[in-house]
């Protein structure tokens, strides 16, 4: 577990460079959410679960930047996977709160193709 939780890390540091640097057409925020959740999954792989949420956060944040909403959305369902281990009863406000403001009042996912 030990070296889930230093590869996971890495990868964070990783991800903060990426996002302190120069990018080019929002690239450095795509970029910083693929080591971002190669953390999570790193994190997830140690049975760290908080953390593993966290980072599932930042990517989520990371892909709301480069306009990909659909990503956000799969990143903090993903976020609330890793918390329900950890606390089941902050999760629910936590997202439904998150998701209302950020995602579906402003976005197509509101009205999905899929919806009969």
């Amino acid at each position: 577990m030990g070296d889930h939780l230093v590869r996971a890390e890495e990868f964070e540091k990783k991800a903060e460079k990426k996002l302190n640097g120069w990018g080019i057409f929002g690239s450095k925020h795509e970029d910083a959410a693929d080591l971002l959740e190669k953390a999570a999954n790193s994190y997830k792989l140690a049975k760290s679960w908080d953390l593993a949420g966290k980072a599932y956060l930042k990517v989520a944040d990371c892909h709301l930047k480069s306009d990909s909403k659909h990503d956000a959305a799969n990143a903090y369902a993903e976020a609330a996977k890793c918390y329900k281990k950890v606390d089941t009863n902050g999760v629910d406000s936590h997202l439904d709160q998150t998701l209302g403001n950020d995602l579906l009042r402003n976005s197509e996912l509101s009205s999905s193709p899929l919806d009969p």
